[in-house]
């Protein structure tokens, strides 16, 4: 949980709250991470523990929110368990396991494929095979350490004067194919028109000429 771990051997047993008389409610059982009195030197501390979160009762219950604070208190939500109304003891089967695992994998390396086909954590490390670099889920997308940075060049094209011209990265920040368009000069004054070629000049174009069609 946020760098730290929860170890319980045997089972551990947590306690919810007396069921509303009238209506259900959903309770979230969690591991908790709480850093109060964290500090870096000489070693890192806090807590990790069960808890439970006690939802609202209301005629149609829904899940409670985690905190999942990167700087303070983060919770990974492990079950959900539905407490009905007026009841004493609550079933086996309103108990809802919610456990999400960072891999499908044994390890956490393996193909583009396989990686897309996983439902990770914000923070989980993947080593993408055919990418030959590490990648980190930060809750949204994977994003790359820059390991394995390449440059590469898409597409060039041509604008008009005066532009403006562009580079633009249809790639990936640590994978970029970058595609130009650059701007055309602008058109220069005409030229001064030239003389009438002499005899010998229309000889010797002919002859090069004859020589370019291997004559």
């Amino acid at each position: 949980v946020d760098g730290f771990f929860l170890r319980n051997d045997e089972p551990s047993a947590v306690q919810l709250e007396q069921a509303d008389p009238a209506e259900d409610r959903i309770d979230l059982v969690v591991a908790r991470y709480d850093p109060e009195g964290f500090e870096e030197e000489p070693t890192p501390s806090g807590t990790v523990e069960l808890a439970v979160i006690t939802g609202t009762p209301d005629a149609s219950p829904v899940v409670p929110s985690l905190t999942q604070d990167a700087d303070g208190i983060f919770e990974v939500a492990l079950a959900s368990v539905l407490v009905e109304a007026a009841a004493a003891q609550v079933p086996p089967g309103n108990v809802t396991d919610l456990r999400t695992f960072t891999t499908q994998v044994r390890d956490l390396f393996g193909t583009t494929a396989e990686r897309n086909a996983l439902t990770p954590l914000p923070g989980t490390y993947f080593f993408d095979t055919d990418l030959n670099e590490v990648l980190r889920w930060d809750g949204t997308q994977w994003t790359g350490l820059g390991l394995a940075a390449t440059v590469a060049v898409g597409t060039v094209s041509d604008v008009p004067f005066p532009g403006p011209g562009s580079v633009t990265n249809v790639g990936t920040p640590e994978n970029a194919v970058l595609d130009f368009e650059l701007v055309t000069g602008e058109q220069g004054p005409q030229g001064e028109p030239g003389g009438p070629f002499t005899q010998s000049q229309v000889e010797s174009t002919a002859i090069v000429f004859a020589i370019a069609l291997g004559g």
